[in-house]
């Protein structure tokens, strides 16, 4: 192997120049046995998608292995409490009315509120953070950072009905929390993290309860937190921490991805100028230019480059037989871009950048929405593209692809 290339998939996801890495995995190696791993890897559009897709996935390939429903490390602690409730981290009968619920709840967002949300919020937060700024560069990375990190927990916050003056504590428990639950993170990380989780639990716990006592709450309105858990009574599910803790898991989930969709179609656009220049030009909006270069980031740099399923039984998957208890490291990133037949093109082959089948992301489109502002308020304010991209370097993750602009530690 070149020197050169990525070590393997799990490094690829923040390699300076993984694609070629990745267009070889899919065309050579579509699933195989990786015996330094110890894990199987999935890479080809066709391996992908019938592991997520399959109508037994949720018997034969797990989000959790069976005997592990919460990490050892959260066990007994409020994270785990979290971590156990989640519908993203629930198999079998108890996933299907919890996704029921989440999904129907964000359903009821209207695009229009979304999207005011996302720019309200994010011309409040460029605004502090430029305050505080000293220099042009400082101007271009903090603010950059600070918007693609921040504004998903702030506009996420503000659609569940939280008070606007715990927006910013709030944020920063979200960054806590995310970071605390990232495998093999540090020690103090970790520590961390549980404090986190135990103060957002008491924060949206507080929220809900000052929903429930609102006899004017609208479920379809302004508090999403009081719908969720009214969308759960009605499927059947009382006890309102389901409600609570998948709340807070909107926020978490979207930390990284949002992060990493805002700012890998920064360096999209970085990269290709004419992008913007064309759209004057050609009569064709902004917006829509953006629009279809988040479409490009998804399929081409998704945030989350792998994901991974746990063998429940014995099965076979395009041939090759799994045993109960392995694992399988999805490269969604190689099945984007994988051009194998029957598909000419990737632009014809659905995207599965957030998942596919029962745990398909529910809140794909919220997190496009927050990115399209994000990016819409920071070219308004001419933010320098070329000398945001004078220093790039990757977020420290496993699974995500998270770029962080200049020089400054921010985490």
């Amino acid at each position: 192997m070149h020197p050169l290339e990525p070590l393997n998939p799990i490094t690829a996801a923040t390699h300076p120049n993984p694609y070629p890495y990745y267009a070889s995995l899919a065309s050579s190696k579509p699933l195989y046995f990786d015996p330094d791993l110890k894990i199987w890897i999935a890479s080809s559009f066709a391996a992908v998608n019938a592991v997520l897709t399959s109508e037994l996935t949720s018997e034969l390939c797990r989000v959790r292995p069976r005997s592990e429903p919460v990490p050892p490390a959260f066990e007994g602690t409020d994270a785990g409490e979290i971590f156990r409730h989640l519908v993203r981290m629930t198999d079998g009968a108890a996933h299907c009315p919890l996704k029921n619920a989440v999904s129907h709840t964000l359903e009821t967002l209207d695009a229009a509120r979304v999207s005011n949300s996302a720019r309200d919020w994010a011309q409040t937060l460029l605004e502090n953070t430029s305050e505080d700024s000293i220099n042009t560069l400082s101007i271009n990375t903090q603010s950059t950072n600070t918007l693609m990190f921040d504004l998903s927990s702030y506009v996420l916050g503000d659609l569940l009905g939280l008070p606007h003056n715990q927006l910013a504590n709030i944020a920063l428990e979200i960054e806590a929390f995310a970071r605390g639950i990232a495998p093999n993170c540090p020690s103090e990380a970790l520590e961390a993290g549980k404090s986190a989780a135990t103060r957002l639990l008491e924060l949206f716990g507080q929220a809900l309860e000052a929903g429930e006592k609102d006899q004017n709450s609208d479920q379809n309105g302004a508090g999403l937190l009081f719908s969720l858990a009214a969308h759960m009574r009605q499927l059947g599910i009382q006890d309102q921490r389901f409600a609570v803790c998948n709340a807070i898991g909107l926020l978490f989930q979207a930390y990284d991805s949002t992060a990493g969709l805002i700012g890998n179609s920064l360096l999209f656009l970085a990269q290709n100028p004419q992008v913007t220049r064309s759209s004057q030009h050609i009569h064709q909006s902004i917006h829509q230019s953006i629009q279809e270069v988040i479409q490009t980031v998804l399929r081409d740099d998704p945030p989350i480059q792998n994901t991974r399923r746990f063998v429940a039984q014995d099965c076979e998957i395009l041939g090759q037989k799994l045993c109960a208890g392995e694992v399988i490291l999805l490269v969604l990133v190689a099945a984007n871009r994988d051009l194998e037949p029957p598909l000419e093109s990737t632009r014809e082959r659905p995207l599965v950048s957030f998942g596919a089948g029962i745990h398909a992301c529910p809140g794909a489109n919220v997190a496009v929405l927050i990115a399209e502002q994000a990016i819409l308020a920071l070219l308004e304010r001419k933010i320098n593209l070329e000398v945001l991209i004078q220093s790039v370097r990757y977020l420290v993750s496993a699974n995500a692809r998270v770029p962080l602009f200049g020089t400054q530690e921010i985490l």
